[in-house]
């Protein structure tokens, strides 16, 4: 486990590569795993998943499902792609517990306070402590593309290969075009209307769209 310039411990994205299997399993054949480990190595490099005790350790891990969150939501509204968030199930797999939920809602939150299934209460708890994070998750993304331009680029890449965009489209084996990354210039002026509404989710500070369980 690496430490960061300040001596803190990091959450590497082989610590999550676990539950990332399961919180980016939207497309087939998984693409965009690539871009989960990206962007946790960007956030990790702005210091969002270091750590230098548990409760800060889980609270990383909180920023890691908040991630997996934003980018389910982007295939809704990008793509119409309707794969609801199962934090509850990938809380547990990375071992984050109601206790430490707890530590971080406190006492004094009514939605919370007047439940007494201890199972609804981490599962709103736990949506609480993601959608604390969110926010700051969403932010790190922009600063480490530079902007809304180049977050969204990536995101619309996301669900497609590798190949090299400046090859030409071919019909050999290994050169799908329609599943080849595009060229940014192409994203950002091509079909406006059909991306408007997820530029414009992104640009306004990319919300909770889909309901989690």
């Amino acid at each position: 486990m690496d430490s960061d310039r300040n001596g803190k411990r990091v959450l590497e994205w082989s610590d999550l590569e676990e539950c990332a299997q399961s919180a980016f399993d939207v497309w087939v054949g998984q693409p965009e795993l690539s871009w989960g480990r990206e962007a946790w190595e960007s956030l990790a490099r702005q210091g969002l998943a270091s750590y230098i005790n548990e409760l800060e350790k889980c609270r990383a891990k909180i920023r890691f499902l908040a991630l997996a969150g934003i980018y389910h939501d982007w295939c809704y509204i990008a793509w119409d792609e309707t794969v609801n968030p199962a934090y509850s199930s990938w809380a547990d797999t990375l071992e984050v517990g109601a206790f430490r939920v707890g530590q971080f809602v406190g006492i004094g939150w009514p939605e919370i306070d007047n439940r007494d299934d201890c199972e609804q209460v981490f599962e709103h708890g736990l949506r609480h402590v993601i959608a604390e994070e969110r926010r700051q998750v969403f932010n790190a993304l922009v600063r480490a593309h530079g902007g809304i331009d180049d977050l969204f680029v990536s995101l619309w890449n996301s669900n497609k290969s590798n190949a090299d965009l400046n090859e030409p489209d071919s019909e050999e084996e290994g050169h799908d075009a329609a599943s080849q990354k595009e060229n940014p210039y192409e994203i950002l002026n091509s079909d406006v209307d059909e991306k408007g509404p997820a530029y414009a989710w992104l640009d306004q500070g990319a919300d909770a769209l889909l309901d989690s369980y």
